[in-house]
Formats: C-alpha cells, structure tokens, sequence
C-alpha cells in the first residue's frame, strides 16, 4: 500500500526541489506577506526559477488574498506542487505529489510594489505521496444532494457519536460558507470550503471527515462518509470567502459495523462503492487524477 513518504533533502542525490525547476511545476505556496500596505494571508502560484543546495527563488505569476484576518506564521510558508518521473528500466511513467514547507528570506518587488518574488531555504523535510489515477467527474451544485466537510477533535468511535458530531457541525457552522465541490473521484475530490476549514499548514495533521449524497442516492442508500486528509490548495473564491482544498480519501464507514464504528482502509485504490455510484454520472466531462 503506498502511502506519503516523508524524505529528507540530500545535496548528493536528485532531490524534489530541483525536479521542480527543472519540470516548471506549478507551485502553489501559502504564507503571509505584505499586500497592499499590509500583512495578508496569501496564496500564490508560480514556479521555482533557480535553486542553489537548499534555497531557491519562486517567481510568483498569480496570486489571491486569503479572507479574513492573516494566521502569524513566523516566516514560514508551506507549499505543494506535482512531478514526473521515468523509471530508468521499464521507462514507465508515474506521477507524485509533493508537500513541503520552507523559510522565508525575502521578498522581491516590481515597480509598483507587488511582490513578483520570493526567496526560500526549503526545509529539509519534506513528503511525497503517489497520484492515483482513479477517473475524476467535474461537479456542479445540482449533482448534490447533501454535503458536509468539518475537521473533528476526534474521530468519532461509536455511530453516537456520529450522529452527535453531525448534529453539532451542522449547528456551529451554519453561518460559514457552505463547501461545494469542484470535481470528485473514488480517491479524493476537490472542495471549496470555509478558511476556517482550510487549514494554514502542512503541519498540521486533522482529518476531514466528509459526508456526501448525490442526487442519485435512493432513499434508503446509505450517504458516503469517509475520512480525509488534505493534500494541497486551489483557487480562492473571494466573492464566497472560500478557497479549494484537494484532499485524499484515506478510509470509508463500514455501514455494516453495528455499535462500534469500523472504517475501510481504502488509501490504496479508493472507494468501490463511492466509484460504482459515480459511474452513474458518465455523461459528465471525466478527467484522470
């Protein structure tokens, strides 16, 4: 079963951040830093253009403003981006996605005061995990019949604690941006969700757990609830005070469990059931991811 693994920078070795210039892999770092006459919370794409042993230069090409008061970071940023490799043997191709975080050193501005550069030292840890390739559907809001994403303190153990859980998160965000889905597979998805859901860094380790209906669903289907874990971010809605969250499904409620709730395991090849049910949708526009 392939899992995140995490690495360690090694100057005498090919290492991700060299790949990353070396592929122009779009890079998407968030971080604080001044915009506009003040310190904001923002999220940059861009690419790394020069990388010396642990630092390199990120020239910035888009940029949006994160909602709401900026999260102090201490001069660091966190950032994701994707890579290719071929295997030197059977010259096959595999896909991997990156998760890493680096220090600020400084920042480069244009004439008019926009940032248009960033320097970084990278940190020496860093993880990577493979892109499956389970067939993606883009979504749109009338596909979805019921749909909540919350970050619980704990996992809840017994179908109480549930139902509990889902009472409360349905009360307490109520008057947050409700989530809504860019597209989805039996592997993961893509979600706009709350800033307060989105989460400021890579460090930190909560799970999403995420319960879904389609329009589809027959009445007495049960609704998907799986656990999540978030790998990197998209665009930011600002009109919805929103930003896109990719996330991993990693296990599946066993509606079979009785009192006590056991999950499936499904990091490795996803959801069967969640990809039976998708496969419903065929007409929509599938992508691979």
């Amino acid at each position: 079963m392939e899992a995140p693994v995490s690495c360690l920078w090694n100057a005498n070795q090919n290492n991700a951040f060299l790949d990353a210039c070396k592929q122009k892999a779009t890079i998407h770092l968030r971080g604080c830093f001044p915009h506009e006459g003040t310190i904001c919370d923002m999220l940059y794409a861009g690419r790394i253009v020069t990388q010396d042993g642990r630092t390199g230069i990120f020239k910035i090409q888009e940029q949006a403003k994160m909602p709401g008061k900026a999260y102090h970071q201490d001069d660091q940023c966190s950032f994701n981006f994707s890579l290719t490799e071929t295997d030197a043997l059977t010259n096959a191709k595999r896909s991997y996605g990156v998760n890493a975080s680096a220090r600020i050193l400084s920042v480069e501005q244009d004439a008019n005061g926009s940032l248009n550069a960033i320097v970084l030292r990278f940190n020496r840890n860093y993880t990577t995990r493979p892109l499956r390739k389970n067939k993606r559907y883009r979504w749109s809001e009338e596909l979805t019949k019921l749909l909540r994403i919350s970050l619980p303190i704990n996992i809840p153990e017994t179908k109480e604690e549930l139902a509990a859980l889902l009472l409360s998160d349905s009360k307490q965000n109520k008057n947050l941006a409700q989530p809504s889905l860019v597209d989805i597979s039996a592997g993961g998805c893509c979600a706009f969700v709350s800033r307060e859901l989105s989460q400021s860094t890579f460090a930190t380790e909560k799970l999403y757990l995420f319960f879904f209906m389609t329009m589809r669903s027959e009445k007495n289907d049960h609704p998907y609830i799986l656990l999540a874990k978030r790998l990197g971010y998209g665009d930011v809605d600002s009109k919805n005070n929103t930003i896109a969250v990719r996330m991993r499904f990693l296990a599946e409620l066993d509606w079979s469990s009785h009192q006590k709730i056991q999950w499936f395991d499904i990091r490795e090849n996803g959801s069967p059931r969640l990809a039976q049910h998708l496969a419903l949708f065929e007409t929509l526009t599938p992508g691979q991811g």
